[in-house]
């Protein structure tokens, strides 16, 4: 039996673990220990690729790439697997990567629980963290390696400490009850338990009895942790689909509203248009009869009273006719004006934008949002506000194969400023004048009915909305609403 004693750091001074047997069993015990090698690398890797062809379908999912380069890095840390595919290696050159590799997957799964549970790891921590990696990938390439080596257990005792703290941390967030945090909880757990145990384990200490023959058990705490963790995102991805489900039923019932608004609109008007022309007629009828009916009486001598009961028919009717048109102009408005209530418009922009960030994302296209916690109370439907805001972002992302669109908002205190911008394709110069007009539109699709219900809702709400779109920069739609005061006279 020939078997090599030298531990890193220790200057060789550490016996090595000899099994004796049967030649034949020896070789099973080694194949067998292989395959197991073999597994494990095999889950690893195919975690891997798999959460790699998720983030390339939707590259706004920096925690799904940041999840599969751990799956690749915890493969790459089994060295059977490296050393039986490149057994002409350098010493020095593998040792240096053995441990680089081992630094990095660390640091790269605290990063991942960074991102995964953004509110869970203080942030100082965290840096701390980072920072003591760096230093130990760098003086693993830059110093000797009976040097760098015998720093290992120094970043396995701050490890250690990582370890105990994610998993507090985890065990504090439980009481929430979200099968997520369950899921995290186990697979740090698990893997945290099993790696300390392979600490322990090169320095003499067995803790664990070893499982399915494996002494180094960390490989088994890793597909166990990428099993949990899978769960997770794919809750998370579950859940986004269901966001998106909710979020095409609000888009589809919003242009059903938008096509029964302008329908009933329509109606509205052509109704009162034909009351207004029917009824001026045999009232312009009636008044101009009274008129030269009163001017003869008048001229054969007539008693002062009927000829002013005439005028007064006259008057009566021109009155009625002024009444109409006051009529034909006021309803049109009466029934959004009856639903005007004081309302937090950075709430409304806020949660439209939430609910279409899923449908944005799943075509690429990556959603800014910058609108402040506070703004001024706007008067106004939040019916109608909501409708606008999607009109727009449904705009923008037909406009926007691949960029981002940006919804900003802000205020001077007397005014509410909103704009929705998008990186896509610009808008012909020729049908800029005309695009908030009804049946226009910049493209083939659609009904060219968003824009003009959406600057009919503004300035219903006395407001104005503009757009600019410049060739290679993009388009932007801006409408500014009055702020709301309560008490104020001045009709703002």
């Amino acid at each position: 039996v020939q078997a090599a004693n030298f531990v890193y750091g220790r200057d060789g001074a550490y016996p090595p673990h000899l099994i004796l047997g049967y030649s034949n069993n020896i070789e099973q015990r080694s194949k067998g220990n292989l395959a197991v090698s073999f597994m494990i690398v095999g889950c690893l890797l195919s975690a891997f690729l798999y959460h790699l062809g998720l983030f390339c379908l939707n590259r706004s999912r920096k925690t799904v790439l940041v999840f599969s380069l751990c799956c690749l890095l915890l493969a790459t840390m089994n060295k059977k697997l490296i050393l039986l595919l490149f057994p002409q290696y350098n010493w020095f050159v593998v040792i240096r990567i053995e441990y680089v590799v081992h630094f990095l997957t660390f640091a790269m799964l605290v990063l991942f629980l960074e991102m995964l549970h953004p509110r869970l790891l203080h942030r100082a921590v965290t840096r701390v963290y980072y920072a003591l990696a760096l230093g130990y990938i760098l003086s693993t390439l830059m110093l000797d390696s009976t040097v760098f080596t015998g720093l290992l257990s120094y970043f396995e005792a701050a490890s250690a400490l990582m370890i105990c703290y994610v998993v507090v941390r985890l065990a504090m967030a439980l009481r929430r009850g979200k099968l997520q945090i369950w899921l995290s909880f186990a697979g740090v757990l698990v893997l945290g338990l099993l790696g300390m145990n392979d600490m322990l384990y090169f320095r003499g200490i067995m803790s664990i009895a070893p499982i399915a023959g494996q002494f180094f058990m960390t490989p088994i705490g890793m597909v166990f942790f990428v099993c949990c963790y899978s769960m997770v995102l794919s809750i998370e991805y579950a859940q986004i689909e269901r966001e998106m489900l909710d979020a095409r039923e609000k888009q589809q019932q919003l242009a059903a509203e938008n096509t029964t608004l302008d329908r009933v609109n329509r109606m509205k008007t052509d109704l009162m248009t034909t009351i207004s022309h029917e009824a001026r007629t045999p009232l312009a009828v009636m008044a101009s009869y009274s008129g030269l009916v009163s001017m003869e009486l008048r001229a054969q001598g007539v008693d002062a009273q009927t000829a002013a009961d005439l005028d007064q028919i006259v008057f009566e009717a021109k009155r009625v006719a002024d009444l109409i048109d006051s009529m034909k102009r006021l309803v049109l408005r009466s029934e959004e004006t009856s639903r005007r209530v004081p309302l937090n418009i950075a709430e409304i922009a806020s949660q439209t934008a939430r609910l279409y960030q899923p449908i944005l994302e799943r075509t690429g296209v990556e959603l800014l949002v910058e609108i402040p916690e506070t703004a001024p109370v706007v008067l106004g439907s939040p019916e109608e506000l909501t409708q606008v805001f999607f009109n727009l972002l449904q705009n923008a992302k037909n406009h926007t194969p691949t960029g981002w669109v940006t919804v900003t908002l802000t205020s001077d205190g007397e005014a509410v400023t909103t704009s929705i911008a998008n990186t896509g394709a610009s808008i012909p110069a020729e049908i800029m004048p005309h695009l908030f007009e009804k049946g226009v539109r910049g493209d083939k699709g659609g009904d060219g009915l968003g824009l003009a219900i959406c600057k009919e809702i503004v300035e219903n709400h006395d407001g104005t909305i503009t757009l600019v779109s410049e060739p290679g920069i993009g388009t932007t739609v801006t409408f500014i609403l009055p702020a709301y005061h309560e008490g104020r006279t001045d009709g703002n």
